[in-house]
Parts: C-alpha cells; sequence; structure tokens
C-alpha cells in the first residue's frame, strides 16, 4: 500500500511540496526521530551529507566503535587489510564495536614451489565462503566475470589480483589490482582452475573438515577518504531539522536563516571551493568542532538556544564528538532553549526538561562566539 502523503512548504526549498520523512540524528547513526518538514527533493540533497557523516568523516569512527554488536549492522567506510603470517593480504570490513570481518574472496598467487599461478580463497565464515563458490561460479557460466569492476591499488593491498565478495548476501562483487592488466591474470586462472577449487571447498564442507585459522589481535590498515565541509554541513544539518522539527518550519523561512540554508544545501560556499593541493576545504563561518566541553550524555545529544542575538546549537554524537554551530542572527521570538537526547541503536529519544537543559548548559558550557 502507497502512503498517500500531505503536501507541506518546505524548509528548504521554501515550495510546497509532498513531504518526505526526515530522520533528525541519521538513521545510519542509530536516530529515530523524525519531521515532516521538508520534500523528497531536499532530503536527497542533504542526504548525501548524512552519508558523509557516517561514512567519511572523524565521527564514523565513533559510529562503528560505539555501535553495539546487538544493534543494527554498520561498517567503517574505505578500505581496510590485514596480512596473515603466509604473507596474503586480506581484504576486511571493520564492523560493529571495531571487529574485523574478513570478506570473502579468491587471489590469483605465483606458487612457491612451481611459479605456476594458484588460486587461494579466503573468508570469515562458511556461508561466506559458499556464497563466495557460487558467485564466481555463476559469473563464469554467465560469462559476465570479465565485466566485474575493478579497482587499482592502494600499494597496502598487496600484490596479488583479487576476486572480492563485498556484498555476500546480495551478492556483488568487485575485482582488485595494483596494475592493469593484472585482471587477465586472475581471469584466466579462474576460468581454468575454478571447477576444481569449488569440488575441493565443497567436499571439504560436507566432510566438516574445512578449518579455519584465528589470529590474536590482527593489525589492520584502513583507508578512508575524509569530508570535512561535508560533514560540518551535516551537523548544521541535524541542528536546524531539529529546530524545525520542534517548531515548525515557519519561523525559519525568513531571511535570517537563508544563509544556512543556503550552506547546508552546498549553494554557496565561502570561500570558493579551489584548495590547493595537500589542502582541506571547509566553509568556517556556521560550524566548528569544538576540543573541549560539549554535552554530558550517553549517546547524541542536540541543545539549541539563544546568545544574544544569536540562535546558536551544540551537537555532540557518540558523546565525544561535539561541534558549535550557529544558525542565524534572529529577532524572530522562538521558544528557546530546547535539547533532546538520542540512543545510538535506533532504541529511544526524549526531549529534555528546562532544569536538565539548564544542567547541561552549567556543566559543559557555551563557547564564545
Amino acid at each position: 500500500m502507497v502512503e498517500e502523503r500531505e503536501s507541506v512548504v518546505c524548509l528548504y526549498c521554501g515550495q510546497l511540496r509532498p513531504w518526505s520523512r526526515t530522520h533528525i540524528i541519521p538513521r545510519a547513526l542509530g536516530g529515530d526521530l523524525t519531521s515532516r518538514t521538508n520534500c523528497q527533493e531536499c532530503n536527497w540533497r542533504t542526504g548525501v551529507l548524512d552519508q558523509a557523516l557516517a561514512e567519511r568523516a572523524i565521527t564514523s569512527l565513533s559510529r562503528v566503535a560505539r555501535t553495539p554488536k546487538t544493534g543494527f549492522t554498520v561498517a567503517l567506510g574505505g578500505d581496510a587489510f590485514f596480512e596473515s603470517p603466509e604473507g596474503v593480504v586480506c581484504e576486511l570490513r571493520v564492523r560493529n564495536e571495531m571487529s574485523p570481518e574478513v570478506l570473502p574472496q579468491v587471489h590469483a598467487r605465483p606458487s612457491t614451489d612451481t611459479g605456476k599461478t594458484e588460486l587461494a580463497t579466503t573468508a570469515g565464515t562458511s556461508d561466506g565462503l559458499i556464497a563466495l563458490l557460487d558467485f564466481v561460479e555463476e559469473a563464469i557460466e554467465s560469462d559476465t566475470l570479465r565485466s566485474l569492476h575493478i579497482k587499482s591499488g592502494p600499494a597496502k593491498a598487496g600484490p596479488d589480483p583479487r576476486l572480492v565478495l563485498h556484498r555476500p548476501s546480495v551478492p556483488a562483487g568487485f575485482v582488485r589490482v595494483q596494475n592493469p592488466g593484472d585482471e587477465e591474470l586472475l581471469f584466466d586462472a579462474l576460468e581454468r582452475g575454478w571447477h576444481e577449487v569449488c569440488r575441493a571447498h565443497r567436499e571439504q564442507l560436507e566432510e566438516g573438515s574445512l578449518r579455519g585459522v584465528a589470529h590474536e589481535r590482527p593489525r589492520v590498515d584502513v583507508t578512508m577518504s575524509l569530508s570535512l565541509d561535508d560533514e560540518y554541513r551535516a551537523v548544521a544539518r541535524i541542528a536546524f531539522d531539529y529546530l524545525a522539527s520542534r517548531i515548525g518550519s515557519e519561523p525559519l523561512r525568513g531571511d535570517d536563516f537563508a544563509p544556512l540554508r543556503n550552506y547546508i544545501l552546498g549553494d554557496v560556499q565561502h570561500p570558493p571551493r579551489n584548495p590547493r593541493p595537500g589542502e582541506v576545504f571547509y566553509d568556517p563561518r556556521f560550524v566548528r568542532r569544538l576540543d573541549t566541553g560539549g554535552l554530558r550524555t550517553d549517546g547524541h545529544c542536540i541543545l539549541v538556544c539563544r546568545v544574544g542575538p544569536e540562535v546558536v546549537g551544540i551537537v555532540t554524537l557518540y558523546s565525544r564528538s561535539s561541534f558549535f554551530v550557529r544558525l542565524a542572527k534572529t529577532q524572530t521570538n522562538l521558544d528557546l532553549p530546547m535539547a533532546h537526547e538520542f540512543s545510538l541503536d535506533r532504541e529511544g529519544n526524549r526531549q529534555l526538561t528546562i532544569q536538565e537543559i539548564a544542567q547541561l548548559i552549567d556543566e559543559g558550557g557555551l563557547p564564545p562566539l
């Protein structure tokens, strides 16, 4: 059944359009409080910021470290590798509570005895191995093996060309190489020898003779791309959408809040987006990270209040990453202060009382403007 949605005047574009559900704290960070103040198109535009906050930000490290294994499944963005004692560099996924998960994969490696190319399979679980066997077998039979997406590098991935199943449940895979043309070595070896590899592994699985090897405290190398400007815009979006969820969007659609709206949507950058090589771009006008202070909480917390003529906010994520947000200078009468606490695993949120807000401010303090 399709949900029929009423139209709202969107907080961002000001157009009368059907509303789209907005998560105040991104769902990927465990948020469960939603509002109906934004249209679908503007939610799509701000959704990429939430993804950056979850996968391409310093905060994403706290997301993976603090989300319990009993909660929803999360994974660190970027690439992660682990070198086994045998010298095989394996692809990993770093999940809840920083637990490494070996992805199902097959490497083409030169034999130490004959020098011929051999196939070496690795998987974290027997289910992962079965998914890998089925996936490669199907790719060969359907003649789609050589159309898989190919990734090049990084150097820490090691020299072996390999096929990696990065979503075993779907399934979906890619090929990683160090040099152009290395994929042909892998494809030829798979087409020539995969049938025999499948037969041997399926026999071992049936007999229960396949054994894994555990490694104590493995060293994991992680490569991530960080997007500082998107992270800060995402934090501003959280504070602004939270304010709108509490008082409605009408008081926030005036010119006083236009610079913040344009900043969140990426319509205006200051300074212009032309960093020199080695520099990281970000717009410093609205958000800054707090080295000290912040809100004392076991999860996420948002506070919005007035300091003189300015409406400001503090957003604390995972109890340790805190940001100061300048929303607007305005004379508009807003019902402030307000604050909200959120769990880390989509299991609840609550509005704080004025007494609890006063305690938050007293304990953490407001940073200077």
